[in-house]
C-alpha cells in the first residue's frame, strides 16, 4: 500500500485508463532493460507540447506547467520510487513481458489507480 506524494500528481487512471496509453509508451526500457524505467521528461512533452490544460478545461494546468518548466531547465522531474526490490535482487522485466505477463499481474489495477501504490509485496514467496 505504500503510495508517496510526487512531484507532480500524476494519473495513472486518466493516462493509462482513460486515455488507454500503454504502459511500454512511458516505461520504454521495460522489453530490453533490467528496469521499467521512469519516463523522462522528454517523454512526457511528446503530448504535452500540445495539451496544455487541466482536463476537460480551457485552463492551463499548473502541473503541466511544472513539466515544461523541467524540460525547458533540462532538470529531471525527480519522481519518488515507489515499487523498489533490495539492492540483491536481479529482476529483469524483459524477460516477464516476453513471457506475457501484464503489467497488472504484479502492479496491479494500474489503470484506475489515481495515485500508484504498491499493489503486491513483489517478493520470490509472493510470485512463486
Amino acid at each position: 500500500g505504500y503510495a508517496p506524494d510526487q512531484p507532480i500528481p500524476y494519473s495513472h487512471k486518466l493516462h493509462a485508463g482513460d486515455l488507454k496509453i500503454d504502459c511500454q509508451y512511458c516505461h520504454t526500457t521495460v522489453e530490453r532493460s533490467k528496469h521499467a524505467s521512469v519516463p523522462s521528461v522528454n517523454v512526457c512533452m511528446n503530448c504535452h507540447r500540445v495539451v496544455k490544460n487541466a482536463v476537460g478545461t480551457d485552463t492551463p494546468s499548473p502541473w503541466i506547467q511544472k513539466i515544461q518548466d523541467a524540460y525547458d531547465s533540462g532538470k529531471p522531474i525527480e519522481w519518488v520510487r515507489i515499487h523498489e526490490l533490495p539492492d540483491f535482487v536481479y529482476f529483469p522485466h524483459k524477460r516477464h513481458v516476453a513471457a506475457g505477463l501484464a503489467c497488472q499481474d504484479c502492479h496491479g489495477p494500474i489503470e484506475t489507480m489515481e495515485k500508484v501504490y504498491q499493489y503486491s509485496a513483489l517478493t520470490m514467496g509472493w510470485c512463486m
